[in-house]
C-alpha cells in the first residue's frame, strides 16, 4: 500500500514508502484502479478516474467521490 502525503504541510522527515510485488506507484495509476483512504481504522475505496497530472507546482489525481 502507497501513501501521499499533503506537501503543504511541514513534517520533520517524510516516511519511507516501500512496495510489495505488484504494487503501481502513483504516477503508473490509471482510469479504474482503486486506491484506499485510511482514517482511523476505517479504510475508504476510492476510484481512480484519471492519469497524475502537474497542475501549478501540484500533483493531482482525479478520484471519484
Amino acid at each position: 500500500m502507497s501513501t501521499l502525503f499533503d506537501s503543504g504541510g511541514t513534517y520533520e522527515a517524510y516516511p519511507a514508502t516501500s512496495y510489495m510485488s505488484g504494487d503501481k506507484t502513483f504516477s503508473e495509476l490509471d482510469k479504474g484502479d482503486f486506491i484506499y483512504l485510511r482514517n482511523g481504522n476505517v479504510f475508504k475505496t476510492i476510484e481512480v478516474r484519471g492519469k497524475l497530472k502537474k497542475y501549478k507546482g501540484r500533483l493531482l489525481l482525479p478520484i471519484s467521490g
